[in-house]
């Protein structure tokens, strides 16, 4: 007997009421990280941002995917070009120690303002104010 998991993966990804960001955090907070991966992949591929960063998430720490720090910055950047504040922070800090990019000082402090000027981010208003006094 098939389970409900099984059956839910081998609905096509237009089945957006099984594919939602909430069941995909769902399966990501009970500890199945390989189910949150693919929904949240098939999230991503139609365009949810929530689910581009989150797929950047798993891949920097490589729950239900291999661990890659290219892979987490690509995604990243997916969501932060849409103007998602958590994705720019990220994406920052990648580029403020270079970690799945070139370590470019310039780029850190474009998303760390992007993040934390334009969309009043505090926390990243804060990073952002004190990587100026550093570049």
């Amino acid at each position: 007997m098939l389970s409900v998991c099984t059956l839910l993966l081998q609905l096509p990804a237009t089945a957006q009421v099984y594919w939602d960001f909430k069941t995909a955090y769902g399966a990501y907070d009970r500890g199945d990280f390989e189910l949150a991966a693919d929904m949240y992949k098939r999230l991503a591929a139609s365009g949810d941002i929530r689910a581009q960063n989150e797929l950047g998430f798993l891949h920097s720490v490589g729950q239900g995917v291999p661990q890659d720090d290219g892979k987490a910055a690509e995604w990243y950047r997916l969501a932060a070009n849409a103007g998602y504040p958590p994705a720019q922070s990220s994406l920052a800090h990648f580029y403020a120690i270079g970690r799945g990019v070139a370590r470019d000082d310039m780029e850190a402090h474009k998303w760390f303002n992007l993040a934390g000027i334009l969309h009043r981010n505090a926390n990243a208003r804060r990073v952002a104010a004190a990587r100026r006094n550093e570049v």
